[in-house]
């Protein structure tokens, strides 16, 4: 499969993890790092359901858990986390006055 295209995918999921992020904190009144805590709490529950699922039978998608899967999933939001911004504005949420 080619995944040279996942860009407005990537961005459709922040966009949407950002709007529940934020609707967590306006509905709960709980800190933060709680939400996120319990956000990435739910991103390993899903993992651990779907290679579940991919362990149990085989699926057309072809994906097959590996070992590996958890510590590229950690570095990628340890990376994400550190990232610095971009050069590129086009992503950029505009703020202030037109």
């Amino acid at each position: 499969m080619d995944y040279h295209n996942e860009e407005p995918t990537q961005v459709e999921v922040d966009h949407n993890l950002m709007v529940t992020f934020c609707r967590m904190l306006d509905n709960s009144a709980l800190p933060p790092m709680v939400v996120m805590r319990m956000m990435a709490s739910a991103l390993g529950a899903i993992y651990r359901q779907m290679s579940s699922a991919h362990q149990a039978q085989e699926c057309p998608c072809g994906w097959v858990p590996l070992p590996s899967d958890l510590e590229m999933l950690q570095a990628e939001m340890e990376a994400s986390a550190r990232r610095r911004p971009v050069a590129n504005l086009s992503n950029m949420q505009i703020a202030g006055r037109a």
